[in-house]
Protein backbone atom coordinates (compact mmCIF):
# COMPACT_ATOMS: atom_id res chain seq x y z
CA UNK A 1 0.00 0.00 0.00
CA UNK A 2 1.01 3.76 -1.02
CA UNK A 3 0.24 6.89 -0.21
CA UNK A 4 -2.03 7.10 -3.28
CA UNK A 5 -4.05 4.56 -2.30
CA UNK A 6 -5.48 6.28 -0.12
CA UNK A 7 -6.36 8.65 -1.71
CA UNK A 8 -8.33 6.83 -4.21
CA UNK A 9 -11.90 6.96 -3.44
CA UNK A 10 -12.81 4.08 -2.07
CA UNK A 11 -16.13 1.77 -3.76
CA UNK A 12 -19.14 2.52 -1.79
CA UNK A 13 -20.88 -0.59 0.40
CA UNK A 14 -23.97 -1.18 -1.57
CA UNK A 15 -27.26 0.41 0.27
CA UNK A 16 -29.50 -1.60 2.22
CA UNK A 17 -32.86 -2.11 1.41
CA UNK A 18 -34.70 0.46 3.50
CA UNK A 19 -31.40 2.92 3.54
CA UNK A 20 -31.95 6.33 2.77
CA UNK A 21 -29.88 8.27 -0.11
CA UNK A 22 -27.36 10.67 1.25
CA UNK A 23 -29.19 13.14 -1.25
CA UNK A 24 -32.61 12.20 0.61
CA UNK A 25 -31.33 12.57 4.32
CA UNK A 26 -29.84 16.11 3.67
CA UNK A 27 -33.05 17.62 1.89
CA UNK A 28 -35.36 15.83 4.92
CA UNK A 29 -32.70 17.45 7.38
CA UNK A 30 -32.99 21.38 5.54
CA UNK A 31 -37.16 21.08 5.70
CA UNK A 32 -38.99 23.79 6.13
CA UNK A 33 -41.85 23.29 8.82
CA UNK A 34 -44.09 25.84 9.42
CA UNK A 35 -46.80 25.82 12.19
CA UNK A 36 -50.24 26.41 11.45
CA UNK A 37 -53.22 27.14 13.69
CA UNK A 38 -55.25 23.45 14.56
CA UNK A 39 -57.19 21.88 12.87
CA UNK A 40 -61.22 21.57 13.65
CA UNK A 41 -60.27 18.29 15.97
CA UNK A 42 -57.26 20.04 17.76
CA UNK A 43 -54.41 18.79 16.22
CA UNK A 44 -51.97 21.09 15.18
CA UNK A 45 -50.77 21.51 11.45
CA UNK A 46 -47.60 21.49 9.68
CA UNK A 47 -46.99 22.74 6.58
CA UNK A 48 -43.98 21.53 4.77
CA UNK A 49 -41.19 22.85 2.33
CA UNK A 50 -37.87 20.83 1.35
CA UNK A 51 -35.63 22.25 -0.59
CA UNK A 52 -35.98 22.04 -4.26
CA UNK A 53 -39.18 21.38 -3.87
CA UNK A 54 -42.45 23.45 -5.87
CA UNK A 55 -44.17 24.55 -2.70
CA UNK A 56 -45.30 23.32 0.50
CA UNK A 57 -47.66 20.62 1.46
CA UNK A 58 -49.66 19.75 4.84
CA UNK A 59 -47.86 17.28 6.96
CA UNK A 60 -49.50 13.75 5.98
CA UNK A 61 -48.47 10.10 5.37
CA UNK A 62 -50.29 10.67 1.81
CA UNK A 63 -48.93 14.05 0.89
CA UNK A 64 -45.43 13.41 2.32
CA UNK A 65 -45.30 10.02 0.27
CA UNK A 66 -46.76 11.92 -2.87
CA UNK A 67 -43.98 14.79 -2.55
CA UNK A 68 -40.75 13.32 -1.62
CA UNK A 69 -41.21 10.57 -4.71
CA UNK A 70 -41.93 13.44 -7.21
CA UNK A 71 -38.46 14.83 -5.78
CA UNK A 72 -36.93 11.60 -5.38
CA UNK A 73 -38.40 8.92 -8.58
CA UNK A 74 -36.25 5.98 -7.64
CA UNK A 75 -37.43 5.32 -4.01
CA UNK A 76 -38.86 2.30 -3.08
CA UNK A 77 -42.03 2.27 -0.82
CA UNK A 78 -40.09 1.20 2.32
CA UNK A 79 -38.07 4.45 2.02
CA UNK A 80 -40.59 6.10 1.38
CA UNK A 81 -42.57 5.24 4.49
CA UNK A 82 -38.82 5.53 6.33
CA UNK A 83 -38.43 8.85 5.26
CA UNK A 84 -42.11 10.13 6.18
CA UNK A 85 -41.15 8.57 9.61
CA UNK A 86 -38.51 10.66 9.47
CA UNK A 87 -40.14 14.07 8.44
CA UNK A 88 -42.99 13.04 11.14
CA UNK A 89 -40.11 12.95 14.22
CA UNK A 90 -38.75 16.92 12.87
CA UNK A 91 -42.59 18.07 12.48
CA UNK A 92 -43.35 16.24 16.29
CA UNK A 93 -39.65 17.89 17.24
CA UNK A 94 -41.23 21.62 16.40
CA UNK A 95 -44.24 21.37 17.48
CA UNK A 96 -42.64 20.36 20.85
CA UNK A 97 -40.17 23.37 20.98
CA UNK A 98 -42.94 25.78 19.88
CA UNK A 99 -45.07 24.40 23.20
CA UNK A 100 -42.03 24.51 25.39
CA UNK A 101 -41.69 28.46 24.17
CA UNK A 102 -45.16 29.30 24.57
CA UNK A 103 -45.07 27.25 28.61
CA UNK A 104 -42.25 30.31 28.89
CA UNK A 105 -44.18 33.52 27.41
CA UNK A 106 -43.34 36.02 25.06
CA UNK A 107 -39.58 36.72 24.75
CA UNK A 108 -39.09 40.71 26.24
CA UNK A 109 -37.16 42.44 23.62
CA UNK A 110 -37.41 46.54 23.44
CA UNK A 111 -39.92 46.02 20.75
CA UNK A 112 -42.78 43.93 22.69
CA UNK A 113 -41.38 45.96 26.39
CA UNK A 114 -41.36 49.25 25.03
CA UNK A 115 -43.93 52.00 26.39
CA UNK A 116 -44.48 56.06 26.58
CA UNK A 117 -44.93 55.28 30.32
CA UNK A 118 -41.13 53.79 30.57
CA UNK A 119 -40.02 57.67 28.61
Amino acid sequence: MNILDLLRPRPKAPAEAGELPDELLASLEAAHVLLRPHDEGGAPRAVVQLPGGLGGWIHGAGEDERHIRRLFPGLTDEQLARAHRYLSAQVQRRVRAMAAGAEKGQRRTFANAWSREAW
